[in-house]
Formats: C-alpha cells, structure tokens, sequence
C-alpha cells in the first residue's frame, strides 16, 4: 500500500488528495513503527492502541488517520475531484 501511495502520490495536483493520502501513509508507517520498535521487535511488535471513547472501540492516533483518509478519498471520488491535471487540464 505504501509503495502505491509513493508511486501515485508523485503525479497528484490536488491538495485534497495530497491531504487523503499523506493521511493513509502517516496512519500505515505509524501502525508500522509500532509493529517494528515495541518488544519483542522484527515485525512482531504490538499496536499500541490507548485512545478510549465509551461505547467506541479503543483506539490510536494512527488507526484514526488511516479511517480519515479512507472516508476523504471516497468523498473525493464521489465529487469526481481529480488526483491529477492532464493535458490541456486546469
């Protein structure tokens, strides 16, 4: 996913959709850092989830951003908002 995001994310010229994907690659590389750096480590670490809400699930910061971002680029394909200017676009 985050190879896509890289990948896509050199051709978009539109701040919404530079806001929805720096959305998802800072909620995967946060989930993903605690995957690496918590014990007992390589890749076997724990998500760290520490925000609680009644009557919600628990939750970080980085699970929080990953659904942000899923909601922002459904509502930016539903707008038809687009990700890149073509040729003879403006």
């Amino acid at each position: 996913m985050a190879a896509t995001i890289f990948y896509f994310g050199r051709k978009v010229n539109s701040n919404p959709w530079a806001v929805a994907l720096g959305l998802a690659l800072g909620g995967i590389f946060g989930n993903l850092s605690d995957r690496i750096f918590r014990s007992p480590g390589r890749l076997q670490g724990e998500v760290v989830d520490w925000i609680q809400i009644p009557h919600w699930p628990i939750f970080n910061i980085a699970d929080t951003s990953v659904v942000s971002a899923a909601i922002l680029i459904t509502y930016l394909n539903w707008r038809n908002v687009s990700f890149s200017k073509g040729k003879g676009e403006e």
